[in-house]
């Protein structure tokens, strides 16, 4: 890739952000434009989307009508448990190791129109472990693989904590 490539893709993007953010309520940046452009255009690599030499009307029209925010959710609840609802099992798939050595709680974060709506609507997100809750039935994931399930005790007191946050919480399931 050139630099000529490169400060044209950097203008192009910059001059996006400025007519968008002059129009809409919702300001993005430079990021959030090159994020909307993979996605309409199933593109993951932006040294590929920089050679394209799209033009300014091209990222106009298919940026037309996307919906930035889904790359901003908005943060519903952060609660923390000292000691760990999910106990330290050496025979789990879970990144347990970082967690005996730093951490002696634990903190789940849920947010509202999260990218991903998988494993339910909303989930709970413990980055440190980098998993996922179910917050349906307490089963907890690594991306989309299952690796442990919250016990029933512990999974009802975490519902009950995020409920009294205000956050509507899925339907139980098994």
């Amino acid at each position: 890739m050139s630099e000529e490539e490169y400060v044209y893709y950097m203008k192009l993007l910059h001059d996006f952000c400025e007519t968008h953010n002059s129009q809409n309520e919702f300001q993005i940046d430079k990021t959030d434009v090159q994020l909307g452009l993979m996605e309409v255009l199933k593109n993951d690599s932006m040294r590929d989307l920089m050679r394209r030499k799209i033009s300014k009307n091209e990222v106009a029209r298919l940026l037309h009508g996307f919906e930035f925010k889904k790359f901003h959710p908005e943060l519903l609840a952060t609660i923390t448990f000292d000691p760990p609802l999910i106990p330290i099992d050496p025979n789990t798939r879970c990144y347990f190791e970082k967690a005996k050595v730093k951490f002696k709680g634990e903190q789940w974060v849920i947010h509202k129109n999260d990218l991903d709506p998988f494993p339910s609507n909303p989930h709970a997100h413990n980055y440190e472990k980098r998993w996922k809750l179910d917050l349906s039935n307490g089963d907890i994931y690594i991306k989309t693989d299952h690796v442990g399930k919250i016990s029933k005790k512990d999974f009802e007191k975490l519902r009950v904590a995020i409920s009294n946050k205000g956050i509507v919480l899925p339907e139980l399931s098994d």
